[in-house]
Formats: structure tokens, C-alpha cells, sequence
């Protein structure tokens, strides 16, 4: 059964929160985990910028895109909405990644 109905105020912001976790997760360590304090966030960011293949660096810098696109949608009031049809995105989609930005019917309709 499809979850269509509208998100809430409340699971829009817990959304943000997770979203935002996740960005803070990249910038501490590039990989989703356990948030550090802020002068490890830092350092591990350097070394890690400085020793990163390219092809990780790009998915990193990919899902950190994703993440503050997502954010800005939450603050534009967009979030939850499929960009290329303007329909609802099913709850389970956003739990499983929190920042698509596509309903299941477009994104299996596009090339990938």
C-alpha cells in the first residue's frame, strides 16, 4: 500500500534533523557514523581532503550536494515533493534516503 498523504510539519522537521546529521557525520568523518567534536571534525576533514582517492571524494562531495539541496528544500517548503512531477514522495522513500528528491515512477523513468 502506497504512503501518499502530505508529510507533517513534525516528520518534515525530523527529516531536516536527520539530514542534518548526516551532513555533520560527512564533514566529520566523510562517511555516515558517529558525529565527533568539532576540532576532530575538522582535522579529520583536512586529512581526509588531502589522502581521499577521487572517486570517493566525488560520492562524498555528491551526497554532501544531495544533503544541503534537500535542507534548502525543507527551508524553501519543498520538501517531500518529487521535483520532476510535484508529487508526494512516499514516507519509505524518504526514510531510506532523506534526501531524494524523485517519486519511485520518476526515478525509474529516468536514464541513469
Amino acid at each position: 500500500m502506497a504512503d501518499r498523504g502530505a508529510l507533517t510539519a513534525g516528520e518534515i522537521e525530523g527529516f531536516a534533523r536527520r539530514l542534518r546529521a548526516l551532513r555533520d557525520t560527512y564533514l566529520a568523518t566523510g562517511t555516515p557514523g558517529a558525529a565527533t567534536a568539532e576540532a576532530e571534525r575538522v582535522r579529520l576533514a583536512t586529512l581526509q581532503a588531502e589522502t581521499m582517492p577521487d572517486d570517493v571524494a566525488r560520492r562524498r562531495a555528491i551526497a554532501m550536494a544531495c544533503i544541503e539541496v534537500a535542507l534548502q528544500r525543507v527551508e524553501r517548503g519543498e520538501y517531500g515533493r518529487c521535483t520532476a512531477c510535484g508529487a508526494t514522495i512516499d514516507r519509505r522513500r524518504l526514510k531510506a534516503d532523506p534526501a531524494v528528491v524523485h517519486c519511485a515512477t520518476c526515478d525509474s523513468q529516468s536514464p541513469r
